[in-house]
């Protein structure tokens, strides 16, 4: 009877032992299976947050380009302004040059004709007009190319004639201007038209 009811203790023992592991077992899936919830749940999170992330940082990265092009665009602005204002300034200082030797002419032009007005005073006017031209034009920096007795040079001069010639020292000589060049530094503002002598 004793062995009977020992059996049954055991029997009964063994049963509370395997229910508690059941349970314990039990206990340790729900936490894994929690645990993996946790970080499924946190991942989307993540990537939810860095994607955000990234939106802000592209939208910043687009408002300081539209700065930048704005700024860009003021600055060209800017600049064809002050290039515009430069352009006109250099036309009103080239023609308040030349106001004075308009005036002069002018007065040359109203000189009314009479018995004492002579053709040496008209010339005198026209030579002083002249004058105050090629200053206003020296004053700017122009150059008068005047190639007379020179050696024809074709970056200079453009020769309309040739003239022929026995000497051949004179070959390739300018013999007579047509026309008189100029030119603004090294740039040519018009080309002397010359005749030039050529060896025969």
């Amino acid at each position: 009877m004793n062995e009977d009811r020992t059996a049954e203790i055991v029997e009964t023992n063994s049963g509370k032992e395997e229910n508690q592991v059941e349970s314990l077992s039990d206990d340790l899936e729900i936490e894994g299976h929690s645990e993996d919830v946790e970080s499924q749940a946190s991942k989307p999170q993540s990537d939810r947050d860095r994607l955000l992330a990234y939106e802000s940082e592209l939208a910043l990265e687009g408002d300081r380009y539209i700065r930048l092009v704005a700024e860009f665009t003021n600055y060209r602005r800017r600049v064809e302004q002050e290039m515009s204002r430069a352009r006109h300034k250099g036309q009103a200082d080239l023609l308040s040059g030349f106001l004075e030797v308009l005036d002069d002419l002018e007065r040359v032009s109203c000189i009314e004709e009479t018995e004492s007005t002579n053709v040496a005073v008209l010339i005198e006017g026209i030579e002083l007009v002249k004058r105050k031209f090629q200053q206003e034009l020296e004053a700017m920096g122009v150059e008068v190319v005047d190639p007379c007795a020179e050696i024809f040079n074709p970056n200079f001069m453009e020769a309309m004639v040739t003239v022929p010639t026995d000497l051949t020292e004179e070959d390739g000589q300018v013999c007579e201007v047509f026309q008189k060049g100029y030119r603004l530094g090294d740039q040519l503002l018009r080309a002397a038209r010359v005749s030039v002598l050529k060896e025969e």
